[in-house]
């Protein structure tokens, strides 16, 4: 069985004075734009990291005039770079939320605090069952690759690809060492 929804594609508006009006639509800064039906088209991103369309109203014009008095403000759009999103889900961390996310560099011997998710952009010395985003690692590495006889993080984690532009680790209970640190200072820009 086939469906087919179709978005009303005009919406008759009357002046006053009986007058057939052109709209809605969206206007952004005075000029128009799409008509409701079609929906508004996010400018381009430029690049500029304050990128934003203002002063977007919804309009109609009666008598080539547009109606003010009836024009409802929204809100500005931000525009962004359409690439830069955050990578991170839940499942990665065993469902630990974003928000949950401990960012702050870390040097622990003999975790042993509960179930955890942190974010680093560096992993110096990781000892233990773990989970580096989203896939096990149970091998481990370490920092000068003498102590415990395992590889070195840097040779290590550089096969791996980075989410966001760093590593999410989960640790289930308990880990032997966790060393970070975070270039970021907090979660990726696109995760704030």
């Amino acid at each position: 069985m086939n469906a087919k929804i179709k978005a009303a594609t005009s919406i008759k508006i009357e002046d006053t004075y009986g007058r057939t009006c052109n709209g809605p639509y969206f206007a952004v800064g005075g000029t128009q734009k799409e008509s409701i039906a079609t929906g508004l088209k996010v400018d381009a991103w430029n690049g500029t990291a304050t990128q934003t369309m203002t002063g977007i109203t919804i309009s109609a014009t009666c008598a080539d005039r547009p109606l003010t008095q009836t024009a409802i403000s929204c809100p500005n759009i931000t525009v962004k770079d359409p690439d830069a999103m955050c990578e991170y889900v839940a499942s990665m961390c065993n469902g630990i939320a974003i928000t949950q996310v401990k960012t702050a560099a870390q040097n622990v011997s003999a975790y042993n605090s509960g179930a955890a998710c942190f974010y680093a952009t560096v992993l110096t010395d990781l000892r233990g069952a773990i989970i580096v985003n989203g896939e096990e690692y149970n091998t481990g590495c370490e920092a000068s690759g003498v102590g415990w006889g395992l590889p070195l993080c840097s040779k290590v984690m550089t096969d791996r690809e980075k989410v966001d532009g760093g590593y999410y680790v989960y640790v289930s209970g308990y880990m032997n060492q966790l060393t970070t640190s975070n270039s970021n200072n907090g979660l990726h820009a696109n995760c704030k």
